[in-house]
């Protein structure tokens, strides 16, 4: 039964490696495909002629009080974003406050109704995590099912985190013709 087991962890953990490397790539499918967990629409406090530029919604969240959130435009009006890595703003290697990234997020404007739109995905390896628990508890040892419930409770708090902070991207997002509307 540990063999199997050893398996399963093994694939777990290249899973997770795979997933860690698409969303470090920014690679367009893995941040379109996905189980939503969260939709959020704003409307654009300040009409926009087009599009915002990928340099723009980063200042935007660089601005603010969530300064871990990288974005990349993955088609015309839609950019994908996640929790930043390791890279600081100016990106110089430097260990960064964020959190796990159990969530990666799209960013959509519509600008003819003027919308913006965030969709929030779950990571796979967080629900592979917990499963490879799950099967541990219900194969090996029952009170491995105590890690399970702990887990579960640990994704809760980032998920819930993570989509406060994925909608501050959009609200931030919504914003961004204000400074142009003022001056």
């Amino acid at each position: 039964m540990e063999s199997s087991l050893e398996i399963v962890f093994l694939f777990v953990f290249l899973f997770t490696l795979g997933e860690v490397f698409l969303s470090y790539k920014f690679v367009g499918w893995y941040f379109k495909f996905g189980i939503p967990v969260s939709f959020y629409t704003t409307k654009i406090l300040y009409p926009l002629k087009q599009v915002p530029t990928q340099k723009e919604i980063q200042d935007s969240i660089l601005d603010s009080k969530y300064v871990g959130i990288d974005v990349r435009k993955i088609n015309e009006n839609t950019f994908a974003f996640r929790e930043s890595y390791s890279f600081s703003s100016n990106k110089k290697w430097a260990l960064k406050e964020g959190y796990t990234q159990v969530i990666r997020g799209n960013l959509y404007f519509d600008i003819e109704n003027n919308v913006v739109g965030m969709k929030a995905l779950v990571n796979w390896y967080a629900i592979s995590i917990l499963v490879f628990f799950a099967l541990l508890g219900f194969t090996v040892e029952p009170a491995i099912g105590f890690f399970a419930a702990i887990w579960i409770l640990f994704d809760i708090s980032i998920y819930s985190t993570q989509i406060e902070r994925y909608r501050h991207v959009a609200r931030m997002a919504a914003n961004i013709g204000q400074k142009e509307s003022v001056a």
